[in-house]
């Protein structure tokens, strides 16, 4: 289960696991990031960590990145 929090100005997503400690916590940039499909050795080039975090949610995934512009990429070879 996935909770989001609201925060102002924020939201906070938070996974929550059955748990004997039944604690919630707020997912990582690195797994921010894989969800994202970034590869695992991705590395962000910047030492502001909110320009990561914008950067990684305002991503489009990788994998259907790379699906999308193969496609128009054959449809622009086809159209010739």
């Amino acid at each position: 289960m996935v909770k989001i929090l609201f925060f102002s100005p924020f939201s906070i997503l938070h996974p929550t696991f059955q748990t004997r400690s039944e604690q919630d916590r707020t997912i990582s940039v690195r797994e921010a990031a894989l969800l994202q499909t970034f590869p695992i050795d991705y590395i962000f080039d910047t030492p502001y960590m909110d320009y990561v975090c914008e950067m990684i949610g305002n991503a489009l995934p990788c994998d259907f990145a790379e699906i999308l512009a193969n496609h128009c990429w054959n449809t622009l070879i086809d159209f010739k």
